[in-house]
């Protein structure tokens, strides 16, 4: 009946490396407490935080409950966690996060979907890195649609669109780590290692996104196997997750043949549709799921109500309970999931048409700022030089020669940089116009004088008031689809929740 406290690397939490001390630990001997430090440095030399528990030689019983202790900002500013059943809930006592809810009727996700970190694309030599192989446009060097972990800026939504180099002498037979190429053009849910996931509609629906290994992909196991290449490429191994490893037991051995998994699960994995899966693993149970079973040494207390940030890797994602319905109960998932996409590529577009947009789905705040000179772009009313427009339009009052800087609007006049007047009009219209207008050639050294041909300024009021109407609209536009959309997100939010939480 001795007891002994140790003090160990957080690496006891959830890595894969401590996966059987952590099982034998819960099946030899009682854990009586676990005390989390995750923010706490208790030595100053150390790179590691520290995870610290201890044991009574005894063997644990169905009464065992293990006591879990959070030290916050220093040692001794303690929060007392749930105490949870050494029994029932074996080694997840180690870790902070944890869940200790059982659903019924659930499928793993690794049943559905190979799921699998994307490619690792710098040169194994050193020749080249990520970077020199991406461009801002498409060519016929730079063929494929990419995107990385930082492009998924919230759930169904990505910020930036970039085109990767492919089929040329480095790319991809000098990658690091290639993957299977075949499977970006098919369709596939793409999860950010610390960031948010979204479903890529596949090649024949103008996405089939290439992506690296900051993010994970899961490809349904019928379109693995129709990469028929995989039946005869022995190298192609698959990896059970951890917790099938344990499920088969230690003389079953943990990979198999890709192909041949393929193979198994293809008629059964067509029972589900990604997008399902992708409204599950997006929406907020989804991500306290994954924060609650993840293996990240790494994951970092937040504020009370926060989630706190994590990696999620590609055995967090095969272990993922999905709800197991059919494919007609699946559709009002698959409906919003599908408005979701295509909402959030309508903002994608906005954006790169220069108008400022910022947004999530959790609050009321949103920030819309419409690209002024975009809208004159496409409204190209008739319009004056300002060599021209003087005096019809304004009149210039002050230094031609002063460098623009700072506009503003001050009673009937024009100021630029400390309160120097530059021009009057009795139309605001005309100083709203030239508000608006004129900042895009400030810091560029360039003064009044320098635009007298280069400027543009509608002939009349009514051509400016279509202008700003149209703005205006667009304004409106905007935010009625943000609207919808976060009105979308949180209707499928409580639809997964109520799949899986709701009391029978």
């Amino acid at each position: 009946s001795g007891k002994i406290a140790l003090i160990v690397s957080r690496g006891i939490q959830s890595n894969n490396y401590a996966e059987k001390i952590r099982y034998h630990l819960v099946k030899n001997l009682i854990v009586t407490q676990v005390d989390f430090l995750n923010n706490v440095k208790l030595f100053s030399d150390a790179v590691v935080n520290n995870t610290i528990f201890f044991l009574e030689n005894s063997q644990p019983s169905i009464t065992s409950q293990t006591q879990r202790l959070l030290h916050r900002d220093t040692f001794e500013q303690i929060e007392i966690l749930d105490s949870i059943s050494q029994i029932r809930e074996g080694a997840k006592i180690f870790k902070q996060f944890t869940t200790i809810q059982q659903f019924d009727n659930v499928i793993d996700l690794e049943d559905i979907c190979y799921c699998t970190k994307a490619m690792v694309m710098h040169s194994e030599k050193g020749d080249f890195k990520k970077e020199d192989l991406l461009s801002s446009q498409e060519s016929e060097v730079h063929s494929q649609k990419y995107l990385d972990g930082e492009n998924l800026v919230r759930e169904f939504a990505v910020d930036v669109v970039r085109y990767l180099e492919w089929n040329t002498d480095r790319a991809p037979s000098q990658f690091s780590r290639i993957t299977i190429p075949e499977m970006y053009n098919y369709p596939k849910i793409l999860f950010g290692m610390t960031s948010f996931p979204t479903y890529d509609r596949g090649i024949n629906q103008n996405d089939g996104f290439y992506v690296p290994d900051s993010v994970r992909i899961c490809v349904r196991w019928d379109d693995v196997y129709g990469i028929k290449r995989l039946a005869t490429e022995a190298r192609q191994m698959y990896e059970f997750s951890k917790k099938y490893q344990r499920n088969l037991g230690d003389s079953k051995g943990k990979k198999i043949k890709l192909y041949d998994r393929a193979k198994e699960q293809t008629s059964f994995s067509k029972k589900f549709d990604l997008r399902y899966i992708t409204a599950i693993l997006a929406s907020s149970f989804g991500k306290r799921f994954l924060l609650e079973n993840n293996r990240d040494e790494n994951i970092m207390t937040t504020s009370p109500g926060k989630l706190a940030k994590s990696r999620i890797y590609p055995d967090d994602l095969k272990e993922f309970p999905i709800k197991n319905i059919s494919l007609k109960k699946q559709q009002p998932f698959i409906e919003k999931v599908d408005y979701l996409i295509t909402g959030n590529w309508d903002i994608y577009h906005w954006i790169q048409q220069g108008h400022k947009i910022k947004f999530n789905y959790h609050d009321d705040s949103i920030k819309i700022e419409i690209n002024f000179l975009e809208v004159l772009e496409q409204i190209k009313p008739s319009c004056w030089s300002f060599f021209n427009a003087a005096p019809q339009r304004f009149e210039v009052i002050g230094d031609r020669a002063l460098t623009l800087s700072k506009i503003k609007i001050k009673a009937d006049k024009l100021l630029i940089g400390k309160n120097e007047i530059l021009l009057q009009s009795h139309s605001p219209l005309v100083l709203n116009y030239l508000e608006k207008y004129l900042p895009q050639f400030e810091n560029r050294g360039l003064a009044w004088q320098d635009l007298l041909n280069l400027g543009q300024i509608p002939k009349t009021d009514q051509d400016i008031e279509i202008l700003f109407t149209e703005c205006d609209r667009l304004k409106q536009e905007i935010q009625q689809k943000i609207e919808t959309i976060r009105q979308t997100y949180q209707e499928l939010d409580g639809m997964v929740n109520h799949l899986y939480l709701a009391t029978p």
